[in-house]
Order: C-alpha cells, then structure tokens, then sequence
C-alpha cells in the first residue's frame, strides 16, 4: 500500500504534464475527441479589418459656389445699347397710339402708329403697314416724328417681295431694288437725299441686262450700255445729262 506521501507526489506530476501539455501553440483534445486549430493572438488596430456592420465613413463635400445673379446694366449708356439690340420692326413704338382704316367689310387695310404732341396734335410716329383687301399685306414702313425714316418694303399679292428701299428723312436714300412677281430682279437704284447717285440698272422679264450706266447729282454721266430683248448692244456717252456724240 502506499503512503500518503507517495499519492501527493504522484498527484503533482499529473498535474505537471497537464499544464506541460496545455502550452501556447499547442492543440487540444475536444471533449468530442476532435482536434481544434489552435486560438490565433487579437490583430493589432492597424490591421483589424472593418466590421460589415460599421457603415464607411462619409466623403467630405466640396463647397458648392452660389452663383451670383445678373444686375441689369447701371450705365444708362449701356441699357441703351442693350435696347437697341431689339428690332424695331412690327413693335410699337413707347408712348404712342395704334390708328386703323377698315374696309367695308371691316378688315384693317391700314395701320399706323401716332403720338401726341403736347397741344394735342397726332404725329406718325413707328412703324405702319398696309394689306389688300384680300388680307395681304403689301406694304410696309416707318415714320419718325412725321416723316419717312427707315426701311420701305413691299410685297406682290403671291407674298413675293416686290421692292426694298430706304427713307432718311423722308428722302430716298441709299439701294432702291425692284422685282417681278415671278422673282426676277428688274430694276437697282442708287439714290443720295432723294436724288439718283450712283449706278442704275434694268433688266429684261427674261432676268438678261437691259441698261446700265451712272447718275451723278440726277444727271446721266458716263457711259451707259444699252441691250435690247435681240441681244443687240448699244452703248451711249453722257456727260452731266448730255449725250456726247
């Protein structure tokens, strides 16, 4: 039989290869009987990877720049330049009053624009225009303080153009063009305070040169060149509205 110290000796070896066996590193018996990998040691922070649950940090904003809004010019110079920018044409002008001709059958044949002076008198003033009694308009232009001032337009019943000028002053100024209906130019004028200046031209129905030569101050000058509908040419010397023979 053996002494009671013997069993505490015996009891402290057990206990020695238990702890011996249980070493860091080493693996252990499951109460099943499997083997288990051994327990890894806790990631430092550098290196522990983000959990799923934990949202991701929201990037940062740029600033947004508040755009500024546009002032209207304080110059008055260049609010006026800004106006002029708008065609004058078909608007009316400010401060004035639309005046109307019927028909007898009460369309408008006639549409001008006036104002009123201070004693009370209507001045044509803006822009005027004039229609067949069909309903197409076959005239149009524009008055300044009573006289003709601006662009004169006028169309043939088939909407086509029929001619273009220029008033400056209630004078004929600048390139006068005439058309057929059919679209054929027929005839060019130059004019300079209402007297013919410059070249003139006419052509044949047929769109071929009729004559041609230059006004100086009203009066033929130079040479002009005529060509009738035969194609024969002829041609004319004029000097201050005399033929030079």
């Amino acid at each position: 039989m053996m002494s009671w110290l013997s069993v505490a000796k015996l009891s402290v070896s057990i206990a020695a290869v238990v702890v011996i066996g249980c070493a860091p590193g080493c693996e252990r018996q499951s109460q099943t009987g499997g083997t288990a990998p051994a327990e890894s040691a806790a990631p430092s922070e550098s290196t522990e990877p983000r959990s799923h649950s934990d949202p991701p940090a929201p990037p940062t904003a740029a600033p947004v720049a508040t755009p500024k809004a546009m002032d209207a010019p304080s110059d008055p110079a260049a609010r006026q330049a800004s106006a002029d920018k708008t065609p004058a044409t078909d608007q009316p002008v400010a401060d004035t009053q639309v005046r109307r001709e019927f028909d007898p059958s009460g369309a408008v044949v006639h549409e001008w624009h006036v104002k009123i002076t201070p004693n009370g008198a209507e001045v044509k003033h803006g822009v005027w225009t004039k229609w067949q009694p069909t309903g197409e308009r076959y005239l149009q232009g524009e008055y300044v303080d009573g006289m003709r001032h601006g662009p004169l337009l006028s169309w043939h019943r088939n909407g086509r153009p029929r001619g273009t000028g220029q008033f400056r002053d209630d004078q004929k100024d600048g390139v006068w063009t005439m058309w057929a209906d059919d679209g054929v130019k027929r005839s060019r004028r130059q004019y300079v305070n209402d007297v013919l200046h410059g070249t003139s031209t006419d052509w044949h129905a047929d769109g071929g040169l009729k004559e041609s030569g230059e006004y100086a101050n009203g009066e033929k000058d130079g040479v002009w060149v005529h060509i009738d509908s035969s194609g024969e040419r002829t041609e004319i010397h004029w000097d201050n509205g005399t033929i030079i023979e």
